[in-house]
């Protein structure tokens, strides 16, 4: 989860990085995200965009993503 807390950090805080998702995402969505350890896969690439490439899809899921594109 150290991927999706940097994506955090980067836009400003679980609420401000949720703004950025489409449809929006609730701060408490983010939270649960860390807690349970997982990102919804189709949020991955979202959050990818949301940290203009900061943080990868791969770091984020390297299960899904096995290779840095």
């Amino acid at each position: 989860m150290q991927a999706l807390k940097r994506a955090i950090e980067i836009c400003g805080g679980q609420r401000k990085l949720g703004e950025k998702l489409t449809p929006p995402v609730k701060q408490q969505s983010i939270s649960d995200w860390i807690e349970r350890g997982n990102i919804p896969p189709k949020r991955v690439r979202q959050i990818e965009a949301a940290t203009d490439g900061q943080v990868t899809r791969h770091e984020l899921d390297p299960e899904l993503y096995p290779e840095e594109s």
